[in-house]
Formats: C-alpha cells, sequence, structure tokens
C-alpha cells in the first residue's frame, strides 16, 4: 500500500499541532513528497528513509516513506498507532531539514540517513551561540559538539528528539503533549485505564502520554537520565513497561478502521 498523506485522520490535531506542521512540509508546492506503506520491518514499530531527488531536472523530488510494521497495522491499539505514526513522522520532517542543510545524504539502496559533517580540530563546539550560526551550522555544530563529547552514536537521530534545535521545545516533549492532547482517554479499555492507574495514580492519562512518547527513544541517554530521576518506584515500573518493554500499550482501545 502506497499513498500520500492518507492518514492524516489518525493524527489529530493538537492545540500546538506540530504534527501538522510537519504534514504540511510535504506537498507538491514544497518539492517534498511523503509515503506510508506497511511491511515488515522486525522489531520496531515504525521505520522512516529518505531520497533526495532533482525536481529541476524533472527527476522525482525529495520524497520519505514511513513504514509501519504489519503486525501493529492489524493488532496495535489507537494509543500505539497514534504514538508510531507521530513518531515516524518527526523522523521525516528532521531527516527532511537535515538533508536540506547539507548535514545527512541518504543511502541510494536503503534510504537510512548518513551523516555528512566535517567538524573543524580545535574548534569548541559546545560554546557556539546556536542563535548566530546559519541552519546549517547549526546542526553541524550540533553533531559535533555531540561527536566531541563522544555522545554521537548510532542512535544520534533519536538523540535529536531530545534537542530544543528544531523548535523552543524538545520533539519528545511534543510528542507527549499530542498523545496527551489528542488521545480518547474517555474511550479508553477498562482494564487498561485501571493498570495505568495503578502505576500513575490519578494523573495517569498526562504520564501515560509522557511514557509513550519515550517509546523508540530508550536507547538515548536522556532516557536513562529521565528514568533514573523517578523516585516513584510504580512511577518508574509503569515507565519501563510502557516505554522500554511496550507492555499494555497494545491492550489499550483499538477501534481504527
Amino acid at each position: 500500500m502506497r499513498t500520500r498523506q492518507t492518514k492524516r485522520n489518525r493524527l489529530r490535531k493538537s492545540k500546538y499541532n506540530f504534527v501538522s506542521h510537519n504534514l504540511n512540509n510535504f506537498n507538491d508546492a514544497t518539492e517534498n513528497w511523503l509515503f506510508f506503506e506497511v511491511g515488515e520491518i522486525g522489531d520496531d514499530w515504525g521505520q522512516t528513509s529518505g531520497y533526495v531527488g532533482n525536481s529541476a531536472n524533472s527527476i522525482l523530488p525529495d520524497a520519505y516513506t514511513i513504514v509501519i510494521d504489519n503486525d501493529l497495522n492489524q493488532n496495535g491499539s489507537n494509543l500505539a498507532i497514534m504514538a508510531t505514526l507521530a513518531h515516524e513522522l518527526i523522523h521525516a520532517y528532521m531527516f527532511d531539514t537535515l538533508s536540506d542543510a547539507g548535514v545527512i545524504t541518504f543511502d541510494q539502496n536503503t534510504g537510512v540517513p548518513k551523516l555528512n559533517v566535517i567538524c573543524q580540530d580545535g574548534t569548541n563546539y559546545n560554546n557556539l551561540n546556536l542563535n548566530t550560526l546559519s541552519t546549517s551550522e547549526r546542526f553541524a555544530a550540533l553533531i559535533c559538539a555531540m561527536e566531541a563529547s563522544n555522545t554521537l552514536t548510532p542512535q544520534w537521530s533519536h538523540d535529536l528528539f531530545n534537542e530544543n534545535v528544531f523548535s523552543v521545545t524538545t520533539y519528545q516533549q511534543q510528542l507527549a503533549d499530542f498523545i496527551f492532547e489528542n488521545h480518547d482517554w474517555n474511550s479508553e479499555d477498562f482494564d487498561f485505564k485501571n493498570d495505568m492507574i495503578s502505576y500513575f495514580g490519578s494523573n495517569w492519562k498526562l504520564k501515560t502520554a509522557e511514557a509513550c512518547s519515550w517509546i523508540g527513544l530508550t536507547d538515548t541517554t536522556e532516557y536513562s537520565s529521565y528514568r533514573d530521576s523517578i523516585t516513584n518506584p510504580m512511577i518508574k515500573t509503569g515507565l519501563i513497561q510502557l516505554a522500554e518493554y511496550r507492555n499494555f500499550v497494545n491492550d489499550a482501545n483499538f477501534n481504527c478502521n
């Protein structure tokens, strides 16, 4: 299945609608296309790849493909599907921004992003004023700062979820806000709701949304720091069960068509 922007109905509008903002980046006018597919992708719920075209020479424009795992598509809960689609949309927007800035390229066979940054010896990238830099310089400086501090890992694209260079708040926080504001909590499965209340108490909606926003980010140092900062053992257990093991997430309500 291949469509262009056909699943917007699954991503409802947020008060701070970063989802609509990101989706608007992909249309004929911007020379960016976004495709959604369903396929077998192993343990991941979703994957995003990219392709850089050349519309000036009548070749395909820049195109990005989000693949949702077939099992999630068939059996996933509304909550799991929402979190996954929004997470992958962030990747697509991020990759397009980084590609336009010349910071990444894409493998021609797999579409996997590859860093394209040359860091200058002797430059203290941690002390640069990002506000004085162009978009490409800003992202290059961020990547070089991560490299200099030995925090640049294969998880670099997920690490960027926790940086505010794309907007005033991190993408992880925007994702948590989006889930909290847009998921249909009142129609949630009774058993799932009780499980979440047992972990998070009366604030279960906010905490569940927050935990789901970390799905896919659990190998980042920011997640480890956040998890370790939680002192309440029940809340920490609930976070780990949802974010790391993804237990209970697909026990939530499922009625997508």
